[in-house]
């Protein structure tokens, strides 16, 4: 007996990934050093991160940026996290 399984017809969620990625590493060719490297790839993560929360990106990232100059301990930090 063999097992059928079921395939989407489209492959548009493995494009936006790809998609993703590729503009990432475009963005990367700017960084000329390392530490702006680090950066841009912190930055990335930070967004991406909200994305599969299902957080509004550009919300969560005006929040951040917003409260984390006042946040003092490790915990402050972590309540900011998606």
């Amino acid at each position: 007996m063999v097992l059928q399984e079921h395939l989407p017809i489209s492959n548009i969620k493995a494009e936006h990934v790809a998609k993703t990625i590729a503009i990432a590493r475009k963005n990367f060719l700017f960084a000329d050093t390392e530490a702006g490297a680090e950066a841009t790839a912190r930055a990335f993560s930070v967004i991406e991160t909200a994305r599969v929360n299902g957080h509004n990106r550009h919300h969560y990232l005006s929040v951040l940026l917003t409260e984390l100059p006042n946040a003092v301990t490790a915990d402050d930090i972590e309540a900011l996290l998606p």
